[in-house]
């Protein structure tokens, strides 16, 4: 898989960070991923979400080395940093550690960010010294059957639901950022955070934040197709109730 830059965009607002924008970087071994294990997928609603011809053209890209960028492929692209500026415009956000194996073979923490875009897919950042590298975006399970409108809504909860314990007594409340949490398979991850909890459910009682109910329309008010004007671009089922 190559290492590839195959397009960067500028103007990126990270609300973990408010005093800079950052860079947004997609290179095509990300993009490898995103096709072969997402966009083929039929289960997953690319093809709704970005068009056709743009779908084929963006596998196409990923298979084959030194393939210039088409313009199907620019617009699919441009889309998707325009949701994730919505997502971090929002802000609907997670930021969390991820311990993973290292190049060197030894293991340490990287700087993840967890984006629900306004179509319902998720996509995850790392943070790194060029700005935000994309990892993979994807439409989980669950979210497809939704309508389009309301998919974010089922993808920003299914969210939650991973992350929330319960607490007899008081009920649904936000992981402790100082705790580390391990998933099945031996995945770990540290001060998880809800950025702008409010924007995902949860209430702040007694000091504490409580899930309550997560609100119909895409946080600030705004719709949740209507995506900001575009930056500057370089070339080189759960157990919440609804």
């Amino acid at each position: 898989m190559s290492t590839e830059l195959l397009i960067q965009w500028t103007g990126l607002p990270d609300p973990a960070d408010a005093q800079r924008t950052k860079a947004l970087l997609i290179y095509r071994k990300g993009l490898e991923h995103i096709a072969q294990k997402h966009i083929t997928n039929l289960g997953e609603p690319w093809r709704e979400w970005l068009g056709e011809e743009a779908c084929k053209k963006l596998v196409a890209l990923a298979q084959e080395p030194g393939r210039a960028l088409e313009a199907p492929c620019v617009q699919a692209l441009n889309r998707l940093f325009d949701e994730a500026q919505a997502a971090m415009g929002a802000p609907l956000l997670l930021t969390f550690l991820l311990k993973i194996e290292l190049g060197d073979g030894s293991r340490g923490w990287v700087d993840r960010r967890l984006l629900v875009l306004p179509g319902g897919a998720r996509m995850i950042l790392t943070l790194q010294d060029q700005g935000f590298r994309l990892v993979t975006c994807y439409f989980t399970r669950g979210v497809a059957e939704r309508k389009p409108a309301s998919r974010w809504r089922t993808a920003a909860h299914q969210v939650v639901e991973r992350y929330v314990k319960y607490d007899p007594g008081v009920g649904l409340v936000a992981p402790d950022p100082e705790k580390t949490i391990e998933f099945r398979g031996g995945r770990r991850e540290k001060k998880i955070t809800f950025v702008s909890p409010e924007n995902w459910g949860f209430r702040s009682v007694s000091g504490r934040s409580i899930w309550w109910r997560l609100s119909p329309e895409w946080p600030g008010g705004a719709t949740a197709g209507a995506m900001p004007p575009r930056r500057r671009r370089r070339k080189l089922q759960s157990r919440l109730k609804f």
